[in-house]
């Protein structure tokens, strides 16, 4: 079975509405309301930076299927990479908290280390328990996953994205 995969997409623009569109699902699930035994206080999402080759990363499956996201919108491609790293080392001691969207059946989660999420889901979900499983597969996977290089022939590659 191929592993799981880190693919990265790198934005030639800030003004692109697929970053934007990323930003927006980021704030949605920060302005959600946190499920579960005690809310945490989080940090807000910092805004992503304002510069050529603002980069985004997803954690995929073997089948391609995402199993979560980048909290942050990194730099570049460099920046993100080193803060993987990081996150690999943390992964079993990252605090999932439990999201319920705006509108009935839209659960989600973000995953944090004090106070500041760093991964999330990609998606909302119909039922709190599905979110929940779906944390758990993202972690489970992430110290493991491949990073896909760029230029690397597979059924997942960097795109690099612009207007």
């Amino acid at each position: 079975m191929p592993p799981h995969s880190i693919v990265f997409t790198t934005f030639d623009s800030t003004r692109d509405r697929r970053l934007l569109g990323w930003s927006e699902f980021r704030q949605a699930l920060f302005t959600a309301r946190q499920i579960g035994n005690e809310a945490r206080a989080l940090l807000p999402p910092a805004p992503h930076p304002d510069c050529p080759g603002a980069t985004v990363w997803r954690l995929l499956a073997p089948n391609n299927r995402e199993l979560g996201r980048s909290w942050a919108v990194y730099a570049s491609r460099d920046e993100a990479v080193r803060h993987i790293d990081l996150l690999r080392v943390q992964a079993k001691g990252l605090a999932v908290i439990g999201l319920r969207g705006s509108h009935s059946s839209q659960y989600g989660w973000i995953a944090a280390t004090s106070g500041r999420a760093v991964l999330t889901t990609g998606r909302w979900f119909g039922a709190p328990s599905t979110g929940y499983q779906s944390a758990s597969a993202a972690l489970a996977a992430l110290p493991g996953a491949v990073l896909v290089r760029p230029g690397v022939h597979s059924l997942v590659r960097e795109r690099v994205v612009s207007l």
